[in-house]
């Protein structure tokens, strides 16, 4: 049990640093790709303060248009984003994966699948706990322009 313990929070370690490793791969190597993201981000944010305008101007067409364009641009961010940022961390990650199953077979039952689930767990965490703050961040500032 206790090396069970130990190795999750080494696991969870070595997940921390694979995904601020991931970060620098990703600025580096797919720097064209960033850039675009950047761009797109812009954007979005530009169609998120022109549907804060409407809103105020009480122009009802003109926010549900800018909602629609805002939330379509949104959700092809969102999965490019997380296709080369999940790709790029489980690239880092599975060399670790690997030679934990091979050095600790004997040891403990199936050591690539507690480092996998330790990844995915902290991987689908992160993203769902930034997307919330996303989605209430955009209701605050909404509320505070009607």
């Amino acid at each position: 049990m206790l090396i069970k313990v130990i190795f999750m929070g080494i696991s969870l370690a070595a997940v921390l640093g694979a995904e601020r490793f991931t970060r620098f791969v990703v600025r580096r190597a797919f720097s064209r790709h960033t850039r675009e993201i950047e761009e797109q981000e812009r954007q979005l944010a530009e169609y998120h303060e022109l549907s804060l305008l409407a809103l105020m101007t009480k122009n009802r067409a003109a926010y549900d248009g800018f909602q629609d364009m805002a939330r379509e641009m949104y959700w092809r961010l969102f999965f490019r984003k997380l296709m080369v940022s999940s790709s790029t961390f489980f690239l880092l990650l599975s060399p670790y994966m690997l030679l934990s199953q091979h050095l600790l077979q004997g040891y403990l039952h199936n050591p690539f699948g507690y480092v996998f689930i330790t990844a995915i767990g902290y991987f689908m965490s992160k993203t769902i706990v930034m997307y919330v703050l996303n989605v209430l961040h955009s209701r605050k500032q909404a509320m505070r322009v009607e």
